[in-house]
């Protein structure tokens, strides 16, 4: 009775499981910002160097301009992260760049793809918010469409934590 129970409860499982990985994506969408204690223009600088990007993104290995002009709209990068000891590839195409108010990116990988909208706001002369508006349009991997779905928040705390180690990055220099 009991094998029959558990049984009927993987099956179950499974079956949901599966509905959520074949099922239409729903966005995802979140923010995150931090206060940044440095000016604004320091703040940009720091955030749009990538000999920089070791500092704050966890696994950051490169970023390799494929065409276009450097940070202008159109450019497209290749952005390689260690991910678990796995290379991850990424690439990135600047939609939108005025900095140093606002700057957002696409960026795909063969399992989803995202768009960042970075906005800068000086709050004093010395203080800066960055806001992060980060949003999951694309989701083409079960796996990862059943973690959003059952663990939102870790999508949301990885935002996070990028950009409170990047507030400490800042705020050292």
């Amino acid at each position: 009775m009991i094998k029959k129970l558990l049984l009927s409860i993987l099956i179950v499982t499974l079956l949901f499981l599966s509905y959520l990985g074949s099922s239409k994506h729903k966005p995802m969408k979140f923010t995150a910002s931090i206060r940044i204690n440095q000016p604004l223009a320091k703040t940009v600088a720091l955030w749009k160097d990538k000999n920089n990007y070791k500092h704050w993104q966890d696994g950051f290995i490169s970023k390799e301009l494929l065409s276009g002009n450097d940070g202008e709209v159109g450019a497209i990068s290749l952005i390689k992260l260690d991910f678990n000891k796995d290379i991850m590839e990424l690439t990135e195409t600047i939609q939108l760049t005025n900095l140093p108010h606002e700057h957002k990116v696409l960026i795909e990988h063969k399992h989803m793809h995202n768009t960042m909208h970075s906005k800068f706001t000086a709050i004093d002369e010395n203080t800066t918010l960055w806001t992060a508006e980060i949003d999951y349009f694309q989701v083409n991997f079960w796996p990862a469409k059943v973690m959003m779905h059952l663990f939102p928040n870790m999508f949301k705390k990885q935002g996070q934590k990028w950009s409170d180690q990047f507030k400490d990055f800042a705020e050292q220099q």
